[in-house]
């Protein structure tokens, strides 16, 4: 699954490149915010209902259960479909107010129609989404992903050749569109028996699916609502162009390293779940988790924070660069949230809703006071050092409840791998308010040390039938400069 994401954000990646040449920072940033649009809306009507049906969809299949796991399917897809419906007519009844704080003026009607659209067809393809990830068929899963950002970026910059910042709104529905055939196409390969669900069994049998997808919609409203904040405020006081570098920032730590998360919720969840009654299991497996997605995530968060302004005038333009510094404190966040990521999965495996949206409600209000101080005292990249630090006591919050909650510890070797992680990550932080010329030497070394590192650590971890192994132990000039055999 790691691939296909990483594959799936180079799509993204030449999206954005093609974005920003054609719709500059402002079209960017008119982008970002309907994105997030959509975002906050999708949690309540698809994300929470698709990521609690994994949850029953992971137990089911491994009770061999077929008729329970064709009932979830059936109730995700009537209620997510049923909660677009409404929360399109949401998105028409606020249309001035969500205009006046993420445009700065009337959200256009049209384009609320198109959002509409999106959001609907969103809803039908979590369903499959659910069906596929519960049931572990990854493959299909990740496939689907790859082949519909393929299609989606590719029709989205049409769109933008064509009609401009006109051709934001329909390049969301061709997005959603594509994903709706790919998943289809994988999911109904999945047999399941035929069943007859009436409106009352629905809500009957999804009690347990709508209870947990409660704590699973509320921290997913936190998270993007908190991100419609920090635009809002961004646009406020600094313009539609602010909110472009903010987005630009965003996109980019989130691309070099929210593959790893991905992989974490598309494998690991479901995994985790079916392990959960088995403690020294699960803190295992956890354990196993953390090694690999710090390993992955090692050298892109180096890059980044050693080359933040080269790879914004790359991926972006000239235009973009003054956001190296929110990008370089962004980065460090996401090592925070990629360390805290497997141990937030514990509170959902065990079904402790509640807990789970005590914890993320908290950490929420944390960060939104963060944003709210740093942004006043210093400025756009405020909002970065408030994600960061979040992210911080987060991670030590985390390890607190895991402790409690299944008696987890992080191993030795986890221990000493996060340990080494973070003096990487710190120093190429660091040597950035060097002088330009050894701010360079140093960053190539710095990200050199963390490839080889990082590489290294995957190929002992993953065995020698890996076939990333397999090519190192093939290539003489890999072999000797990792010192693998």
């Amino acid at each position: 699954m790691g691939g296909a994401n990483v594959a799936i954000y180079l799509f993204e990646l030449i999206r954005i490149k093609g974005a920003a040449m054609i719709l500059g920072p402002t079209g960017v940033g008119l982008l970002g915010a309907y994105q997030v649009l959509l975002k906050i809306v999708g949690v309540i009507t698809t994300d929470g209902l698709r990521n609690s049906g994994v949850r029953q969809i992971a137990q089911f299949e491994s009770e061999n259960q077929p008729t329970s796991i064709a009932v979830v399917v059936k109730s995700i897809w009537r209620v997510s479909v049923s909660l677009a419906v409404l929360g399109s007519v949401m998105l028409f009844l606020g249309i001035d107010e969500i205009g006046s704080w993420l445009f700065s003026n009337r959200l256009d009607p049209i384009s609320t129609l198109f959002l509409a659209v999106a959001l609907t067809i969103s809803a039908a393809s979590g369903c499959n989404l659910a069906l596929l990830q519960g049931t572990r068929h990854i493959k299909e899963f990740a496939i689907a992903q790859v082949l519909s950002a393929a299609f989606g970026s590719l029709i989205c910059l049409v769109l933008y050749a064509s009609l401009g910042t006109q051709g934001i709104a329909p390049g969301l529905v061709a997005s959603s569109l594509a994903l709706l055939f790919f998943t289809g196409r994988f999911a109904r390969r999945i047999e399941l028996p035929r069943i007859k669900l009436g409106f009352r069994a629905t809500i009957f049998q999804s009690r347990e699916l709508i209870s947990l997808s409660i704590a699973l919609i509320w921290s997913g409203l936190l998270v993007y609502a908190l991100d419609a904040v920090a635009r809002g405020l961004l646009v406020r006081s600094f313009g539609l162009f602010s909110g472009g570098l903010y987005q630009a920032a965003w996109s980019i730590s989130g691309l070099f390293a929210g593959f790893v998360i991905a992989a974490m919720g598309s494998d690991f969840y479901p995994r985790l779940t079916a392990l959960i009654h088995d403690k020294t299991a699960a803190t295992t497996l956890i354990n196993q988790q953390t090694e690999i997605g710090v390993l992955l995530a090692v050298p892109g968060l180096a890059l980044t924070i050693c080359f933040a302004t080269e790879i914004l005038a790359i991926v972006y333009s000239r235009e973009f660069v003054s956001a190296s510094e929110l990008l370089r404190y962004f980065a460090l966040g996401i090592f925070g949230r990629v360390i805290s990521w497997p141990l937030g999965f514990i509170q959902l495996a065990k079904g402790k809703a509640l807990l789970f949206l005590a914890t993320e409600t908290f950490f929420g209000s944390l960060y939104l006071g963060g944003m709210l101080y740093f942004l006043e005292h210093h400025g756009l990249h405020g909002i970065g050092q408030a994600f960061a630090l979040n992210y911080l006591a987060y991670t030590v919050t985390m390890l607190m409840v895991a402790r409690r909650l299944i008696g987890f510890r992080w191993s030795s070797s986890t221990r000493t791998l996060l340990t080494q992680s973070l003096i990487i990550i710190l120093a190429g932080f660091f040597s950035t308010f060097l002088d330009s010329e050894y701010a360079l030497a140093f960053g190539i070394l710095i990200t050199v040390v963390a490839t080889v590192f990082c590489v290294r650590g995957l190929a002992s971890r993953l065995g020698k039938d890996h076939p990333l192994t397999r090519t190192i132990i093939n290539n003489p000039t890999l072999r000797k400069i990792l010192n693998i055999s």
